[in-house]
């Protein structure tokens, strides 16, 4: 079963409309490596902080919603 913060990842991705090939290029993983991990069937170790830091990267750099920001307004981001 997939963390909790894997759900707010794909969360915040939709809202953004960033995409897993985005992200994954983002990170330097394969599109189906990084669908393993949201979809709970990897978890490497730092992989939270990892793709948490590339997405609000991503998302800084569109003007979106970044983790900080979403702390202001009563998001978690555990």
């Amino acid at each position: 079963m997939p963390a909790q913060w894997t759900g707010d990842v794909v969360r915040r991705m939709h809202l953004a409309g960033v995409r897993r090939k985005e992200l994954a290029r983002a990170l330097g993983y394969s599109q189906e490596y990084l669908g393993k991990i949201l979809n709970g069937r990897r978890a490497p170790r730092g992989a939270q902080q990892t793709i948490e830091r590339a997405l609000d990267a991503l998302l800084a750099g569109r003007g979106g919603l970044g983790a900080a920001e979403g702390a202001e307004r009563g998001e978690r981001h555990a």
